[in-house]
């Protein structure tokens, strides 16, 4: 019995050989590369872009306002009216910030005031020792707010998962980029961009944590590329500068977010 099946392992060895032998006598019938391309139908494509995954994901038409109100289950615009921070198993050190509710877009909250709760904050026995949690947003009190917000109901906390800071009543993102209302047209639903350049405004720097505080730097902080460091010249550039870099009112985009809902 062991030679018989040396026999056998042999001969399914030489089989691969002999069917690339009779592969390479028909090479006269084999398509050619216009005939390929002919073949190449749309879904073919599609697989393509997808990486050739067996699931092709049709494109998202919807504007990003669309994406952000339809995928949240909160939204509201209001201010920081407390924060204090809870431990629970292993010390693990969870922030519950309560909002005073301006403005309720989508969902519920009781008696005009929410608690938003992440995890993350100061330790509980060396508040100079800090837990970041990367999914985590951090407030302080007294700030204005435009935030979209996702419940994870087995652990009873909270996700941001877009946040509007609000400065002089207009609308910034969480880095200082002005977020600014575009109509593509009559009867188009509103859509939205960020400015290229951020407010210099300090509090899109500053992320404060407890009793201490840490300082974002942005990858496109440059100096005056025009080395004029004082005087009129660089005071007008600043204030244009300053202006291009300004969001949409709030009022503007809490009127375009109840026109996406429609």
């Amino acid at each position: 019995m062991p030679a018989f099946r040396t026999v056998v392992f042999f001969i399914a060895c030489l089989t691969p050989g002999i069917a690339a032998l009779a592969q390479a006598s028909g090479e006269a019938s084999e398509p050619t590369p216009e005939q390929v391309d002919a073949a190449f139908t749309p879904a073919d494509a599609a697989r393509e872009a997808a990486r050739w995954s067996k699931t092709i994901r049709p494109r998202d038409e919807r504007s990003a306002l669309e994406s952000l109100s339809e995928e949240a289950d909160l939204i509201f615009h209001g201010t920081v009216h407390a924060q204090e921070v809870q431990y629970r198993g292993n010390d693990i050190p969870f922030t519950y910030t309560t909002f005073a509710i301006s403005d309720l877009v989508k969902g519920e909250a009781d008696g005009g005031f929410f608690t938003l709760v992440q995890e993350g904050g100061p330790d509980r026995y060396d508040p100079e020792k800090v837990l970041l949690v990367s999914t985590s947003e951090y407030f302080a009190t007294g700030e204005e707010e435009l935030l979209f917000i996702a419940f994870d109901q087995p652990t009873g906390t909270h996700m941001v998962q877009e946040r509007f800071r609000i400065l002089e009543g207009l609308t910034y993102n969480a880095n200082g980029r002005g977020v600014v209302i575009q109509q593509a047209g009559p009867g188009a639903r509103p859509g939205l961009r960020l400015t290229r350049g951020r407010s210099a405004d300090e509090r899109f720097r500053t992320v404060p944590l407890g009793t201490t505080a840490l300082y974002k730097q942005f990858g496109d902080d440059t100096g005056n590329p025009d080395g004029d460091p004082g005087g009129v010249g660089a005071a007008a550039r600043a204030a244009a500068s300053a202006q291009d870099n300004m969001g949409s009112s709030v009022g503007d985009v809490l009127t375009a977010l109840q026109e996406t809902g429609r």
